[in-house]
């Protein structure tokens, strides 16, 4: 047998060597492989991500988490800037605070759409940014965001502004 196939819908771990199914259940999601997902299970990935992290100084520890956040806002204000045309302010409301604006699936369908792609958070603005910021997003705010998917009739400012 191929070691890359899939034998029903499982896949072997390359670490503890244990068949598990093919999956983002099961293995995190890697586009760099013909299949999409890591070659180790979710388990001894993250096991062995621990055993590393453990073994680095403190020093070393404070640095490595302080470069993830930077990179981290980094992405995510170049995703806002693109979405709002630089501007960094909510669609619907104009509220201008960095930390209360997200992304917005503009035709609404954003959960579904993250589960297929698999991103949410800061991982989905660098699916954003990998995929040249696609068409059919904007910035909103997370309290109009909020409101056009759970409140009927959609977010009360839009309401405010229809005639009557």
């Amino acid at each position: 047998m191929n070691k890359f196939e899939h034998v029903d819908g499982n896949k072997q771990c390359s670490c503890c060597g244990e068949w598990k199914e093919a999956t983002l259940e099961f293995f995190f999601k890697d586009v760099s492989r013909w299949d999409n997902l890591t070659h180790r299970c979710k388990e001894c990935r993250k096991g062995a991500r621990r055993k590393w992290f453990r073994k680095l100084p403190r020093k070393s520890k404070d640095e490595l988490a302080r470069q993830v956040k930077d990179a981290r806002d980094k992405r995510r204000k170049e995703v806002l800037e693109h979405y709002s045309n630089g501007k960094m302010v909510c669609a619907c409301c104009e509220e201008s605070h960095v930390e209360f604006l997200t992304i917005d699936h503009v035709d609404g369908g954003g959960s579904k759409h993250r589960k297929k792609v698999g991103y949410s958070g800061s991982p989905f603005y660098y699916w954003l940014i990998k995929n040249d910021f696609p068409e059919g997003y904007q910035v909103l705010c997370h309290n109009c965001n909020f409101a056009k998917s759970n409140v009927v009739g959609g977010c009360p400012h839009q309401k405010e502004r229809r005639p009557q």
